[in-house]
């Protein structure tokens, strides 16, 4: 019964985008959505809009989960997106906006001519391979453009999805501006720690929330390479002879019921919630780290911009199902390979005695990819718009 009603009430969704179509495509009506809500390259964008732009006569129209936790005021709105009943407002401005942009999925599956769909992506390149779900259990859609930082992710995107290349603007993402912010996060998070160095150890998901898994195994401490709790003790008690602060941040998709967040005194894990209640995103808590530990995830790519060492956890490389879109992922990984802990102590240690010997592997990655390195993305982006609107196309 429950599965009937969710589909009596999504046609008439879709009955309403109709009926609403036949009304003029407002130009300077954008319509944004991101996951987690209210975050990401949308979110820097919306931002950038409210400063820059709030007089101009655009609306920001915010589709999110539970619009009563946030304030809209003359710029900005936020509509429900989800939910049991009619999505009236959703419906709307789905119907009448002139663009939508998005970091993941697209909103709706079809638009009416007039309108730009933007997907934004949310990797400026990408070591892992095609989704391995069934062709069933996706739900793709194809934008008007996606949004690229450079040929190599133009490149990529078409060799893992088919998306032409010709549709691609190379614009940069709009969070990376947010690495270039120089705003201090920590003392928000962690006031009461003053630590020497801080890293930030982010995985990809390997058990998704939403009902997917992309490896056979289960890595539990949010480090694919520790083993058990002695080891994460073991590594906390080295931390703190050392006055570093580990950041341990899980993907906004995976499944958090797999990960035992057990207590210790210099590693801290945060997720997307703690940081919207601190009011801090995601990229700003990024810039105030001075290493990044990650594993196929394509955050590295991002942390190439600030030039600081990257070691590569492949605890579990060997029970990733996904893949990789290239031969040899491990010559893409610009930094020390970590199996274990005593690899990832002597990369730390390494790390806080001067040694950085992959930046020029780094150096050359970061230009491979990036056509710009600048803190302009979210300009390019409103240009790009303009230019659209003024075209009419």
């Amino acid at each position: 019964m429950k599965k009937l009603k969710t589909r009596i009430w999504r046609a008439l969704d879709y009955l309403i985008i109709k009926l609403c179509s036949i009304l003029p495509v407002k130009r300077r009506y954008i319509v944004l959505h991101s996951i987690p809500d209210y975050s990401d390259n949308c979110r820097a964008f919306s931002d950038y809009m409210r400063i820059n732009h709030a007089g101009e006569g655009y609306r920001l129209i915010w589709l999110v989960s539970d619009p009563s936790r946030y304030s809209s005021d003359m710029c900005t709105r936020f509509v429900r997106t989800e939910g049991a009943g009619p999505l009236l407002k959703r419906d709307y401005y789905l119907a009448v906006s002139g663009f939508v942009v998005y970091t993941h999925g697209a909103p709706i599956r079809s638009w009416r001519k007039g309108q730009l769909f933007i997907h934004t992506t949310h990797s400026a390149s990408q070591l892992k391979g095609e989704d391995i779900r069934k062709a069933s259990e996706r739900r793709t859609v194809i934008p008007d453009v996606k949004l690229r930082c450079g040929r190599d992710g133009v490149e990529r995107t078409a060799i893992n999805t088919g998306y032409p290349a010709e549709k691609c603007a190379v614009l940069g993402m709009p969070r990376l501006d947010l690495l270039f912010a120089h705003r201090d996060c920590l003392s928000l998070l962690f006031p009461d720690q003053k630590p020497t160095l801080t890293v930030i150890a982010m995985e990809t998901y390997k058990q998704s929330n939403r009902g997917w898994s992309d490896s056979e195994g289960s890595r539990s401490w949010g480090l694919n390479m520790i083993a058990s709790a002695d080891e994460l003790k073991r590594l906390d008690e080295y931390l703190g002879s050392k006055d570093i602060l580990l950041i341990i941040k899980p993907h906004p998709l995976q499944d958090l019921s797999y990960i035992h967040r057990a207590g210790a005194e210099n590693i801290r894990f945060i997720t997307d919630r703690m940081l919207e209640e601190a009011g801090i995103q995601l990229y700003e808590l990024l810039e105030n780290c001075g290493v990044l530990l990650t594993d196929y995830s394509s955050i590295f790519y991002d942390y190439l911009l600030l030039d600081r060492p990257i070691g590569f956890m492949i605890g579990d490389m060997e029970e990733y199902q996904r893949g990789f879109l290239i031969a040899n992922p491990l010559e893409e990984m610009t930094g020390p390979k970590i199996h274990d802990l005593p690899e990832l102590i002597a990369f730390l240690d390494g790390v806080l005695a001067g040694e950085d010997n992959c930046r020029e592997d780094r150096v050359r990655l970061k230009n491979r990819v990036f056509k710009y390195q600048d803190n302009r993305n979210c300009e390019r982006l409103f240009l790009f718009l303009q230019d659209r609107m003024k075209s009419g196309a």
